[in-house]
């Protein structure tokens, strides 16, 4: 059933308000970012309080430039021409330099700004696609909510037909077709696309735009600027701020910036997209089959998440071969349409399709790969180079103390800081417990404090002033050392202790966190009944992301038989129901031993797998309380 379509040409200020609120959207969804940038921002005024001040202008105009860019962009993806935007049969359509058309169900974030309504979909977990309409197009407030109910709650729709309106049935993942279209010059290829698939075909196209088969990398030019403008500025503040200035800072911020770009140009970037898959920063909403049709006066797109296209041949520029692919690339040179070979029936239709693109005004070219430096070589040089890095800064501290020194010899100032010359005073902590007796104490209890960690802590305490929190409040520094998990150079967990487990109640990754508490609390206990328990899964269907709400569902298989329970969701924080799972099964078995919680002081949990008896002698000679945490199903 079709509904009231609304015809609309959004204002230049209302494209800068959508603009500003898209990539407003798109920094809120990485708060791990501006924590970092305000700890740095926080680090500089401590050294250099000019430095943070200029930190936050250039922070600030990033934004800017970022809303900038992303304005002029929409513009050239003709954002100001005519839009017609409309609801029929559960499938919200747009109409302008093109169409396309999504289903209503994946309208999952709906925004109102001032003037705009924003109607998003999520590509991956950390990005939106928008759909914008100005407000003004509704009459009244009912009438917008008449429409958002369109939206809400869509009617029942059949799967999208192909161009001659037949409906199209789902792929088997293993059928892929390529067929010429029942019109002369038209052209139809249908495969089906899985992850494996979206990466090798996103590492490609990255290599044909990073090997100059469209001119220079844009992205390139405009990362080298940016690096550029930071040493500039950087560099001119340094000279100009501080009361010492030398070629040490430069020269270090130069071999920094210089290794970035390194990394970023000459490495391989498949591992960058695999992890930027899994942080959710690259689009992976498009997995299912898909249908490419090339007609007279432009090209058809469908994917598997239901969404079709309609664009035409003028918003391309390029048609790219390699080895195994066709890329139709547009005139952004940064969207593009894949074409595997191996879906074309023969080299005939292959040359047919480009006969038909060069008609349409594209340039045929081949594709130019990006070389890229072998791992272990980048490696080397970034380890060289960071090399040079940790001895110019510890050569320019060096310089910088023995100069001070001699100064203060040669024109002593008799002063002090203020608070510097408190000391640290046992009688002000009435837990307090010297770290040689805490060491004592946890290896009469049968546990095995490694060298290193002890040393750690001394370390921590002598060259840190943080002796209040390692013997002020005694053992669980001690305790989180010898608990937390190894990682490997990626900063996968590679290993648990066998005698305690520590982790920190906010997540690193909600959807994989319960797994890897339960493997962490599971290596505790090997030989226990506990051993049979395989297939740990999560189940992240009930979570809203957007609200960072709902329920993770936590299950396994023990004997044949199902366990689940039902998590909280408050964003990343892990329900400390997880700790009782475990414990709810032992209830049912004979064995003595059970897993004992106590805090970290701090937003993290120590985890035993003792018995009663030991747990009661260990609370008892370190002053922790154990709790025995039991969450039934």
């Amino acid at each position: 059933m079709e509904q009231s379509k609304y015809t609309f040409h959004f204002t230049e200020k209302e494209l800068r308000e959508f603009s500003f609120r898209a990539v407003a959207d798109v920094y809120c969804k990485r708060p791990s970012l501006w924590l970092i940038l305000l700890i740095l921002c926080a680090v500089d005024f401590l050294i250099v309080p000019v430095f943070s001040i200029v930190l936050l202008i250039f922070l600030l105009s990033a934004v800017a430039f970022d809303v900038v860019r992303t304005c002029r962009f929409l513009k050239k993806e003709h954002l100001l021409e005519r839009r017609i935007m409309w609801v029929e049969d559960g499938m919200l359509k747009c109409s302008a330099f093109g169409y396309s058309e999504i289903p209503c169900s994946r309208i999952t974030a709906i925004r109102k700004t001032r003037n705009i309504l924003m109607l998003g979909y999520p590509q991956a977990k950390k990005r939106f696609a928008w759909y914008p309409m100005p407000l003004r197009v509704f009459e009244n407030e009912q009438e917008l909510e008449a429409f958002l109910n369109l939206i809400r709650n869509p009617a029942n729709y059949a799967p999208f037909p192909d161009a001659m309106g037949r409906e199209t049935q789902a792929m088997d993942p293993g059928q892929q077709t390529a067929s010429s279209g029942e019109q002369p010059g038209t052209f139809r290829f249908s495969f089906f696309m899985e992850q494996e698939k979206w990466i090798w075909i996103y590492r490609e196209a990255i290599g044909v735009i990073n090997g100059g088969t469209l001119g220079f990398p844009r992205s390139q030019m405009l990362v080298t600027g940016i690096y550029a403008v930071i040493f500039i500025v950087g560099t001119l503040c340094w000279y100009l701020f501080t009361d010492d200035p030398n070629a040490w800072f430069p020269v270090i911020l130069f071999v920094l910036l210089f290794s970035a770009n390194l990394v970023k140009w000459k490495g391989n970037p498949e591992q960058g997209i695999r992890r930027r898959l899994k942080a959710g920063d690259v689009q992976n909403d498009i997995y299912g089959p898909w249908e490419i049709e090339l007609m007279e006066d432009g090209i058809i797109e469908r994917i598997g998440s239901g969404s079709k296209s309609f664009l035409p041949w003028e918003d391309f520029g390029w048609v790219v071969e390699t080895e195994y692919l066709f890329f139709l690339f547009k005139r952004n040179r940064t969207q593009f349409i894949p074409i595997p070979k191996e879906n074309m029936v023969s080299a005939g239709q292959a040359a047919d399709m480009c006969a038909l693109c060069g008609s349409k005004g594209l340039v045929y070219t081949p594709g130019k790969r990006a070389k890229y430096w072998p791992g272990w070589v980048l490696g080397i040089v970034i380890g060289i180079l960071m090399l040079l890095v940790v001895l110019g800064a510890a050569g320019f501290v060096l310089y910088r103390n023995t100069r001070l020194i001699r100064e203060s010899l040669e024109n002593p100032v008799y002063e002090t800081v203020p608070g510097w010359e408190e000391e640290f005073r046992p009688e002000d902590y009435p837990e307090y417990v010297p770290l040689d007796t805490q060491v004592k104490v946890l290896s009469s209890m049968g546990l095995e404090v490694p060298e290193e960690t002890v040393e750690s802590a001394r370390s921590v305490m002598e060259e840190q002033r943080m002796r209040a929190y390692v013997e002020g409040y005694p053992y669980t520094w001690l305790l989180s050392g010898m608990g937390a998990p190894s990682y490997d150079e990626d900063w996968n967990i590679d290993g648990y202790s066998q005698e305690l487990f520590w982790f920190d109640f906010e997540g690193w990754d909600i959807s994989t966190d319960y797994i890897e508490v339960l493997e962490g609390m599971l290596a505790l206990a090997p030989g226990s009944p506990l051993d049979g328990i395989e297939d740990i899964r999560e189940d992240t269907d009930k979570v809203d992301w957007e609200k960072g709400t709902g329920s993770v569902n936590v299950a396994f298989q023990l004997d044949g038989q199902t366990y689940s329970w039902a998590m909280d969701m408050q964003y990343d924080w892990i329900d400390g129901d997880i700790l009782g799972v475990l414990n709810s099964i032992l209830e049912q078995t004979d064995t003595q031993e059970r897993f004992y919680v106590t805090g970290d002081n701090g937003q993290g949990a120590l985890v035993f797998y003792r018995t009663p008896e030991w747990a009661r002698q260990f609370g008892k000679a370190t002053g922790l309380s154990m709790d025995k945490p039991v969450t039934k199903q």
